[in-house]
């Protein structure tokens, strides 16, 4: 009855016929809020809107995230007890596994003892961030067991002589990488909790009263306008893959991090009086020169545009326990990236393609749809998932984590490194990562693809090392006039 849309109409018909259109809409809200109630006191929980969209694809595709922590060492007994006592026993969703009832997805609470058997010690020998890329591969392309808990964290104790390493790995429809990292990094002593350089901006009443009256109208026209959009057929070449397509995930990673201050020198040297150049806009531009590089390296000339999605964390970090949150809380937006050859032609391009979806209102009213989406049958909510996810063929992160340390279970954390493996049928997702002051480019590809990642990679990076070296000789020489 819900997956079709039965019992939906039953209650929507019953409380307008019994209360009127005004009074009726009021009884939907609280009948929603008391339900969730109830079954919260038997141990189920609606999944989020973020949840959900990655739960539809249950349980045959993989929709895996993966990651590592090198950290200060900490044995084994230390780990577990630390994490289970201040996570899985306090956070009901750390020990709950995805259901299906009547078309319905819930978090289903089984206990402490299930999310206690997701930290494991791995008897794996691993010594090299190689290593780590390529256990992290194993990770997202293997089926998580939906009979357990979606999130799985196992130590390796030595990984060197002074360093452990933690693997997380997680379903994608358990939380997303921000609810988890903001998770495992608020469960320390006071004073070694998340601190995050990025401030989050607050939204005033009016738009946020605005996008309630207005959002769904803005949702529809943003969704024709998406519907404008479309890779080339030049640019298309990206989706060619070899054989079968088997849906497996390949890792890739830049061959070395840059430090950050030579970075920002970069996009600086970009700003005027008339324009700020934000690292943001830097690094498309950089992405953008980059991608018309790399198709030129495979043959392909005259490409032009692509089609891409970028997830953005719409929760602050938490200052105190009380604040985490691990439901999938981004808002993701299509948008175009333009395949130029000069940066700042690109930037601008780049810039104004972004800037036309990411704005407060855009994002909220996003946000404030997917409130509806797990209360609709399930059909309606699969067709609007679909729209907005489909006809990708890259995805774009940029995940600023933080100058100042990490820790995990008091543990200083030295480098960070997170994957995500390929879902929805796209094909690139590429993400530049920053922590304590080093940039990190990785890319995760389908496994199959005929163009090689890694040269995209390589192209990038190139690009930022050789505007480093200029800035660093045209410095020289003003020293030595």
């Amino acid at each position: 009855m819900w997956e079709y849309g039965l019992f939906h109409l039953f209650v929507i018909l019953t409380s307008y016929y019994l209360f009127g259109v005004l009074y009726g809409v009021c009884f939907l809200i609280v009948f929603v809020l008391a339900a969730d109630k109830a079954l919260s006191a038997i141990g189920y929980y609606r999944l989020s809107f973020g949840d959900l969209s990655l739960a539809y694809e249950y349980p045959g595709a993989l929709n895996n995230l993966a990651g590592y922590f090198i950290m200060e060492k900490v044995d084994y007994p230390t780990f577990k007890n630390h994490f289970y006592q201040r996570a899985v026993l306090r956070i009901p969703k750390l020990r709950s596994v995805l259901v299906s009832k009547l078309g319905v997805y819930f978090w289903k609470d089984v206990g402490p003892q299930a999310g206690e058997g997701q930290l494991v010690k791995s008897s794996k020998s691993i010594k090299t961030e190689q290593e780590c890329l390529k256990h992290c591969e194993d990770i997202a392309n293997t089926k998580m067991d939906y009979s357990k808990p979606l999130w799985k964290m196992s130590l390796v104790e030595d990984y060197s002589a002074t360093e452990s390493v933690v693997f997380v790995s997680l379903h994608h429809s358990f939380t997303d990488a921000g609810g988890f990292l903001s998770l495992i990094s608020s469960v320390n002593d006071e004073g070694k909790n998340v601190k995050v350089d990025k401030t989050f901006p607050k939204v005033s009443i009016i738009i946020r009263l605005l996008t309630l009256l207005l959002g769904p109208l803005y949702c529809i026209y943003l969704s024709i306008d998406n519907g404008k959009m479309s890779t080339d057929n030049k640019a298309e070449a990206v989706n060619e893959i070899k054989g079968f397509n088997k849906r497996e995930t390949r890792l890739y990673s830049a061959k070395r991090r840059v430090p950050f201050d030579q970075i920002r020198k970069c996009y600086k040297k970009l700003c005027t009086d008339r324009q700020r150049v934000s690292f943001n806009d830097y690094i498309m531009g950089v992405l953008s020169v980059s991608l018309g590089r790399w198709y030129k390296l495979h043959g392909v000339e005259g490409a032009q545009r692509l089609q891409a999605f970028c997830s953005v964390n719409m929760r602050p970090p938490p200052t105190k326990f009380e604040e985490i949150s691990i439901e999938n809380d981004s808002v993701g937006v299509k948008f175009a990236i333009p395949i130029k050859t000069d940066i700042m032609e690109a930037i601008n391009d780049c810039r104004t393609n972004f800037h036309q979806f990411f704005n407060p209102f855009a994002l909220l009213s996003y946000k404030a749809m997917g409130y509806i989406v797990g209360l609709v049958p399930e059909w309606i909510g699969r067709k609007i998932i679909y729209d907005i996810l489909s006809n990708v063929e890259m995805v774009y992160s940029n995940v600023p984590f933080s100058s100042n340390p990490w820790y995990l279970c008091n543990k200083e954390v030295t480098k960070i490194g997170a994957f995500a493996s390929i879902y929805y049928n796209w094909k690139v997702f590429f993400a530049a990562m920053t922590y304590r002051d080093e940039l990190r480019l990785t890319i995760s590809a389908n496994a199959q693809l005929k163009m090689d990642p890694q040269l995209l990679l390589d192209n990038i990076l190139d690009f930022i090392e050789d505007d480093i070296r200029q800035i660093e000789t045209v410095n020289g020489h003003l020293k030595t006039e």
